[in-house]
């Protein structure tokens, strides 16, 4: 059955019921949420499409009386749905540069660590996943019909992460995502012919390297095809829930990479602080000290670690029990065996360097894994039941991690070390350098971000798609993460007509 204005509000509205019968079974003494303040409504609209102070409201009265009772129904789940489940970004704190509070790993949380007694309220990506549903049953058929790929729901979480549902827009994101990664890449100078390490180590060096990029990336980025094609096609004239539904989207992949970012800012000073000490004990690498402690194709990696941190070490006793060894190690194995999880396999480059260098990778993780045990180093919790904000890596009773969102922060302390090879040539003003480019990078990828999407319309959403592709290529790629096909693209995508020039 067609859904109509009349339609979607009784199915709104028969929600509501069933939530209240639930409810007055579920706590007898305790009123249902009937009606919510218009102001605090309107603000919602405003916080998760993130419109300027003044901005008007893209909707009708009745959409906003629509999502009123979405507003309703959703704090029933839980009073804090709108700060707890990366759904809004405002705009004070999408224009701010410090990090968001609720930026987080959220899609990365494993299915066995949400614990039964929190499951009485609804947190997380479990209360998105609801708020979504919600928007996609208020959706008018006719943006269904047109473009059934981008406003369809798919579980987009990884093998035994908690279900996160996600609209095929996320597929477009990720799409624009790869593509300024990989434009980075092909602006990035290859070092002249006889260069060494040495020489590419040198700030100087790396300063002018970085000064090139940026010098082009913002063109390259801005000329590109897809980003053109976003500027020349006509925006379609979408409704309030559409817009939030790419809102959202777009609101989470940003408020994921800032999560990342908080990542790299907690594992800096475990790295510098780990490479001011082989700076030190091994100014010029440790392959030589490494092949020294191989015997059989048995690498003694803690004993290599005793000699390289054998300063720091020396302040503290008999740290090297046989549980903090057989613990360190087991949990440098997960790291290096991450690069062969699924869940891991966007990170391309990390992958390699791992499986091309699995020894100097290990030692480095070991050497990462008991500086950080040393320096008690501690990084971002996003489990919603963890009121600690912060957790041990490595401690006597930590436990072995081989995924999920603790994994990104060990893949993160040991991959920018491999990276630089520092195995080679520790250099801390190399990784300093490193890690304000990964900064700067992300910066970039923020702001383009925004200014492709955030105020753009379905039909140009949709136009990104074809711009470097055909409409069956697009069409598999959607059918491929369990979504609908496009439509034909003739009728959907004005730029497949006649595309201007980038």
């Amino acid at each position: 059955m067609k859904r109509t204005p009349q339609s979607i509000e009784r199915a709104l509205n028969e929600e509501i019921l069933r939530v209240e019968r639930e409810r007055s079974h579920e706590k007898p003494n305790e009123q249902a949420l009937e009606t919510v303040e218009p102001p605090a409504v309107k603000q919602a609209i405003r916080d998760i499409l993130s419109l300027e102070p003044g901005e008007p409201i893209p909707a009708t009265d009745h959409e906003i009386e629509l999502f009123s009772k979405i507003y309703c129904l959703m704090s029933t789940r839980n009073r804090k749905w709108l700060s707890e489940s990366h759904i809004a970004f405002p705009f004070a704190q999408l224009s701010a540069s410090s990090i968001p509070r609720e930026a987080a790993l959220k899609s990365r949380l494993r299915g066995d660590t949400i614990s039964t007694a929190a499951a009485q309220t609804i947190t997380g990506i479990a209360l998105r996943n609801d708020f979504l549903k919600l928007l996609v049953m208020c959706l008018p058929q006719l943006e269904l019909d047109t473009y059934p790929h981008l406003l369809s729901l798919f579980d987009n979480g990884f093998m035994g992460t908690v279900p996160v549902h996600e609209v095929g827009a996320w597929y477009v994101l990720t799409y624009f995502q790869q593509n300024i990664f990989h434009v980075e890449r092909n602006v990035r100078p290859i070092p002249t012919r006889g260069s060494t390490l040495a020489d590419l180590v040198k700030p100087a060096y790396i300063l002018s390297v970085h000064e090139r990029i940026f010098s082009q990336l913002p063109e390259a980025i801005a000329s590109a095809r897809w980003r053109s094609t976003i500027d020349h096609t006509p925006a379609s004239s979408d409704s309030l829930f559409s817009r939030l539904l790419m809102s959202v989207a777009l609101n989470r992949l940003m408020l994921e990479q800032w999560a990342y970012v908080r990542r790299v800012e907690a594992a800096a000073p475990l790295q510098l602080g780990l490479l001011a000490e082989l700076e030190k004990s091994a100014p010029n690498g440790f392959v030589q000290i490494l092949a020294d402690y191989q015997k059989d194709g048995v690498i003694d990696f803690c004993g290599l670690t005793k000699v390289l941190l054998a300063d720091a070490l020396a302040k503290r006793k008999d740290i090297f029990s046989p549980n903090i060894v057989s613990r360190i190690d087991q949990q440098a194995n997960a790291i290096i065996e991450s690069s062969s999880l699924e869940e891991f396999s966007g990170d391309m480059e990390v992958n390699r360097a791992f499986m091309r260098f699995p020894e100097h990778a290990k030692a480095l993780a070991w050497l990462a894994l008991t500086w950080s045990y040393l320096e008690n180093g501690a990084f971002p919790e996003d489990e919603p039941t963890t009121h600690a904000p912060t957790t041990r890596l490595i401690s006597r009773r930590s436990e072995i991690i081989s995924n999920g969102q603790h994994m990104v922060s060990l893949r993160r302390l040991v991959s920018t070390l491999v990276m630089n090879q520092s195995w080679a040539l520790p250099s801390t003003e190399r990784t300093r350098l490193h890690i304000q480019y990964v900064g700067d990078v992300r910066a970039l990828l923020f702001s383009s971000l925004q200014e492709a999407f955030k105020r753009a319309s379905l039909a140009q959403w949709n136009s990104v798609l074809y711009a470097e592709n055909s409409a069956s290529d697009v069409a598999q790629a959607f059918q491929q993460i369990g979504l609908p096909p496009p439509p034909d693209a003739s009728q959907t995508d004005p730029s497949c007509e006649s595309p201007p020039p980038p």
